[in-house]
């Protein structure tokens, strides 16, 4: 199982649920439905920095969509981390 760092973000502003499109970090970026994939399915670890502290990055499910969506385990919807990430370029 690798674990990746994610340092930045694509994000989507049309899309009112998931607000990202793809995950980034050190050579490497990926859509985010493969990093949902990935993470439900036990391959990978991804995790970033909050407050010069390790957060991993987890699946969650929107209140009123029921989609699934990436966040870090220390957010409380609506609050996402992964949003105030830099822009990928």
């Amino acid at each position: 199982m690798a674990e990746y760092k994610v340092t930045c973000i694509r994000s989507d502003p049309e899309d009112n649920d998931r607000r990202i499109a793809r995950l980034g970090g050190p050579g490497w970026i990926k859509p985010i439905e493969e990093v949902i994939s990935e993470i439900e399915n036990e391959q990978h670890v991804y995790w970033t920095q909050v407050y010069d502290l390790r957060t991993e990055v987890m699946v969650r499910r929107h209140p009123e969509s029921n989609r699934t969506y990436l966040a870090t385990v220390r957010d409380i919807y609506p609050h996402n981390h992964l949003l105030s990430l830099i822009d990928c370029l």
